[in-house]
């Protein structure tokens, strides 16, 4: 008996704690009349309720509400609030409307009519607005607009946390700045950061650009960015495409990932790559990991592959693009291979650097150095410097020869027609009475002056006191058919615009 007695009164105890702790919670939860001019008691759709007039107050836990007139229901503990409506949360956040309906359980209410929402950073106008005072968020719909000190935003839909100063905006939403209007489905911003992200098809437009992805983020007090899927930046010289960019505008830095096209609107130029950085204060900007260039013509554009492509500026302004690291180019009058390369956009001057190799029609042409000079976006003159070497190949057994200290090569119409050799000048060639060889011409001089066609020999104009001896094919050996250091390096010519990237 004195077992259950103790049981009865522990189990008394817990029961008055939770009926104390239940009372408790309703009476905070409770809306606290603070003022009103008249008070009076009313029936409102079959309802018992309080009617407050002129100068209304009310209170629920720290928020403040004031009203011009209120039905307050205290059996369901909400309320109707009517003109000049105002909710204040602490001393940064204050809600205005026509109309206001609190359920002081539920934490929420709904404002309706000519909803203004501020805090310290931003100003949201709308017509319909919900929110919930201990969750500190807030819904509008059917459209809202938000000002701050920079931008202006609209969205159909949005939510705001106050806690952390941040909005998320859904449907047609457009956010304008003094120099720029961004569009996409989906944003969310931080009125203390000014910083957005976005998610969904976005366009970001201002007078000097144009900017799409698929998601990132924007710092409007920085003007740093970050876009990513499907990116596309677009200005009145370049149009660049990239899985993902970021620019630093005040620093005029830029990198972009994956699948990086740059596009030169004046100079007709691509570059693709995996990797690119642009460094717009220093002029300077290069693209690596599958790095191209491609520059188009109408009959004959240019395929170059490196490891690095650079570009820069000469000292009068002009572009440079330099290649790095196992080079190779195509285009269908002339072919290539270098460790490096320059090419300067002024004069279309390219200059070949270690092992460096032209192919042209049946030609080969290799020396420690070569440039090629261009006209018109064709090349018309080819200079080969330091144990310059020529070699055309007439069968497989059978290769004119043509090796001196340096030489320039004439091009007309796509075709090699003359070669100029200066210093230490040899050549062999192979004669021919229509289609048949005729014998292996060798000769030497300091320097001569070759005549072509068709890659074939035609005249040979010889300098200063030559030696040259014909012979009959049958009466040489094979190793005076070669001059030394002879090298047919067929297999390493690119023959298509696919063959730039075969090492």
């Amino acid at each position: 008996m004195q077992l259950y007695s103790v049981h009865r009164k522990i189990l008394l105890l817990i029961l008055g704690l939770v009926y104390f702790f239940s009372v408790s919670g309703q009476e905070n939860n409770k809306i606290q009349i603070i003022h009103s001019d008249v008070l009076k008691g009313t029936k409102r759709h079959g309802e018992t309720m309080r009617r407050l007039i002129g100068n209304v107050k009310l209170k629920h836990d720290s928020v403040y509400m004031y009203c011009d007139s209120a039905y307050h229901h205290l059996t369901a503990n909400y309320f109707d609030a009517f003109s000049n409506v105002r909710v204040d949360q602490g001393d940064s956040l204050f809600l205005y409307g026509d109309s206001l309906r609190f359920n002081g359980n539920t934490s929420m209410g709904k404002v309706r009519g000519n909803v203004r929402l501020i805090d310290k950073n931003m100003q949201l106008t709308t017509h319909f607005l919900d929110f919930n005072t201990e969750t500190n968020w807030s819904h509008y719909y059917n459209g809202g607009t938000i000002v701050d000190s920079a931008n202006t935003l609209y969205s159909n839909s949005g939510f705001y946390y106050s806690d952390v100063d941040e909005f998320h905006f859904k449907d047609s939403v457009v956010l304008v700045n003094l120099d720029y209007s961004i569009f996409t489905d989906t944003l969310k911003y931080n009125t203390d950061t000014e910083k957005a992200y976005f998610f969904g098809p976005t366009d970001i437009v201002s007078d000097s650009s144009y900017i799409y992805c698929e998601n990132g983020w924007y710092d409007t007090r920085f003007d740093i960015a970050r876009f990513g899927k499907k990116s596309i930046v677009q200005s009145n010289e370049y149009i660049i495409h990239a899985d993902s960019l970021y620019y630093n505008k005040p620093k005029g830095i830029g990198t972009a990932w994956k699948n990086v096209v740059i596009e030169d609107t004046i100079q007709h130029v691509w570059i693709k790559g995996n990797y690119a950085f642009m460094d717009q204060n220093k002029d300077i900007s290069f693209v690596t990991d599958s790095a191209v260039f491609i520059q188009f013509q109408d009959n004959d554009s240019l395929y170059l592959h490196a490891d690095t492509l650079f570009s820069t500026n000469d000292t009068l302004g002009n572009k440079l693009i330099k290649a790095y690291s196992h080079v190779k180019f195509f285009r269908y009058e002339m072919q290539g291979k270098c460790d490096s390369l320059v090419y300067s956009e002024s004069d279309s001057l390219i200059k070949l650097y270690k092992k460096p190799i032209i192919w042209n029609e049946q030609n080969q042409i290799t020396a420690e150095f070569i440039q090629v000079h261009n006209s018109d976006g064709k090349a018309d003159r080819i200079d080969i410097q330091n144990s310059a070497f020529i070699i055309t190949k007439q069968d497989t057994a059978k290769f004119n020869q043509i090796y001196g200290k340096k030489m320039t090569g004439y091009i007309r119409d796509g075709e090699l027609r003359k070669i100029e050799v200066d210093g230490n000048a040899q050549t062999i060639y192979f004669p021919k009475d229509g289609e048949d060889f005729i014998g292996a011409n060798k000769a030497e001089s300091s320097s001569m002056t070759i005549l072509l066609k068709e890659g074939a020999v035609k005249k040979i104009i010889w300098y200063n006191s030559p030696e040259g001896v014909m012979r009959p094919l049958e009466q040489t050996a094979r190793e005076e058919l070669f001059l030394k250091g002879f090298q047919w390096l067929e297999k390493e010519r690119p023959m298509n615009k696919y063959g730039i990237f075969l090492k």
